[in-house]
């Protein structure tokens, strides 16, 4: 009987730890999430395969997107 437990318990223990540390991670917050989108931008940006008017395009939106960030948090990215 105690084998039958602890073939039972311990996975369930390891799965309960694995559940709460892994729980613990906040989520991203709009900050976060607006930086990300914002890095993301300028490395689409760098890509070599983009002609000019399209990357001047990107650009032009990279740098929108960095003057909402400083607007509304009010430091730069």
């Amino acid at each position: 009987m105690r084998w039958f437990l602890a073939l039972l318990g311990v996975p369930a223990a390891i799965l309960f730890f694995l559940y709460m540390v892994g729980g613990s991670a906040p989520p991203p917050d709009d900050k976060s999430r607006a930086r990300s989108a914002i890095r993301l931008c300028w490395q689409e940006y760098e890509r070599k395969s983009i002609d000019p008017p399209t990357k001047r395009f990107i650009a032009s939106s990279c740098e929108m997107m960095e003057r909402d960030f400083v607007a509304k948090f009010k430091h730069k990215p």
